[in-house]
């Protein structure tokens, strides 16, 4: 059968030349479109490494002046710290409640780079920016989110009971294996800029987390948390984590005013409470991720539709010319299955080898230009390696849903007409030869 079909797209080479051509072109186009909405999605999702779907945020603003529930004995830093404890003790004791964690900044907003060195100064040429954020372990944010320890490290319940100096801190898995290649980070120590290019300060690892990425539109999982020292907590949101099996959305809607309650004092008052996944899905609306998404997607599906209607249309078309050589077969006692399978094989075969030199075609272009990256704006810091960064892979992977797509265009266009063709009687086939 191989030979057979051989032997025919050689005696229909030139016949096939133009469908050759069309195959060609349209490989590159779609890998030119295809290529950042796989991205885009890849992107979308990969896990956040916290339990999204079981927080949502309180924020809370103080009350102002002229406020009936203001006291002015009150407006004072321990009152306020006193306020804290008594709306997170009351949050816990309601039902539905599992954790509430305090912070300053929601999850997505920590994006502070600071530049950290490991080693020694003197011997150590590595110096490379990492997103860093500061805020009260005590406060039990990890625990609250849902974090885990990396293997072999302290338990998120032992680093938020640790007594943490000023220059401890927490790493990402991610973060760990740039700086430390052993993956043992844990008790080592290195050093983090400043103020100017020659201050820098020593810094000790005394943890390391699974990888989080809190930025839902970055990829990024590579972190520093240290913890934050002050005489008095600034809090703007309160992470609350529902017990399991509760869904976040509906009972915020139902528990709104009761939450409201338990968080107003007379220093603070609820302006808003959300939920995380919603918080990160409007993240991502105003930085226009979503839309442009969208589009994307849009686009290529319309790509799409236009690309199998054209390829099937065309094989459909090349295909019924050759009822009579069907006939032919047919009255010489070939089995429909036989003819069907030779026809397709044929088919097939063609666009294997037009995607093959599609896609060689395209590598000359991504080797001098690169493949696309949505995170390419991201250079400045320490960003995790995945499949979109590794070219032979990306190149790999894209190259395959292409050749996927077209194949199966063709093979659609080909096995219809053909199976149909293979249901006419060998007289009614021949009748115009």
């Amino acid at each position: 059968m191989i030979s057979l079909i051989i032997k025919n797209l050689w005696h229909r080479r030139v016949a096939n030349i133009w469908l050759f051509i069309e195959l060609v072109v349209v490989t590159v186009v779609t890998w030119v479109i295809i290529d950042p909405v796989v991205v885009r999605v890849s992107d979308r999702c990969l896990p956040l490494g916290y339990d999204e779907d079981r927080l949502f945020y309180i924020s809370l603003n103080e009350q102002p002046s002229g406020s009936p529930l203001y006291n002015e004995n009150a407006d004072n830093n321990e009152s306020r710290e006193k306020d804290i404890d008594r709306i997170v003790m009351k949050l816990n004791s309601i039902d539905g409640i599992e954790s509430v964690g305090v912070t300053a900044i929601p999850l997505n907003m920590i994006a502070v780079i600071e530049s950290y060195k490991c080693g020694d100064e003197k011997t150590d040429s590595l110096n490379k920016s990492i997103l860093h954020d500061a805020f009260e372990i005590k406060d039990k944010i990890f625990s609250t989110i849902g974090a885990e320890a990396a293997d072999g490290c302290p338990s998120v319940e032992e680093l938020e009971n640790m007594s943490f100096g000023y220059n401890d801190i927490i790493l990402t898995e991610s973060a760990d294996r740039f700086y430390f290649p052993d993956h043992r980070g844990v008790n080592k120590k290195f050093l983090k800029k400043r103020v100017g290019p020659d201050h820098l300060i020593e810094c000790k690892v005394v943890g390391v987390l699974k990888d989080i990425r809190l930025v839902n539109t970055d990829r990024n999982t590579a972190y520093a948390f240290q913890n934050y020292h002050s005489n008095f907590r600034v809090p703007s949101l309160l992470i609350v984590r529902l017990k399991d099996g509760i869904n976040t959305e509906e009972y915020i809607s139902d528990n709104r005013e009761l939450l409201q309650a338990a968080a107003t004092t007379v220093n603070y008052y609820v302006s808003d409470i959300v939920s995380v996944a919603e918080n990160n899905r409007t993240l991502e609306e105003r930085k226009g991720i979503t839309a442009n998404r969208n589009l994307r997607v849009s686009l290529a599906a319309l790509f799409l539709l236009n690309l199998i209607l054209g390829i099937v249309g065309t094989v459909w078309l090349q295909t019924r010319r050759r009822i009579s050589e069907i006939g032919i077969h047919r009255s010489f006692g070939a089995f429909r299955f036989n003819i069907r399978s030779m026809i397709v094989g044929e088919n097939v075969l063609l666009a294997l080898c037009a995607v093959a030199v599609g896609l060689l075609i395209y590598l000359q272009y991504a080797l001098k230009e690169g493949l696309y990256d949505s995170q390419l704006g991201a250079g400045q810091y320490i960003t995790n390696h995945s499949w979109v960064t590794e070219f032979g892979v990306h190149f790999a992977i894209v190259s395959a849903i292409v050749a996927a797509i077209i194949i199966a265009c063709v093979v659609a266009g080909t096995w219809i007409p053909a199976h149909r063709a293979g249901k006419i009687a060998p007289v009614d086939a021949l009748r115009d030869e």
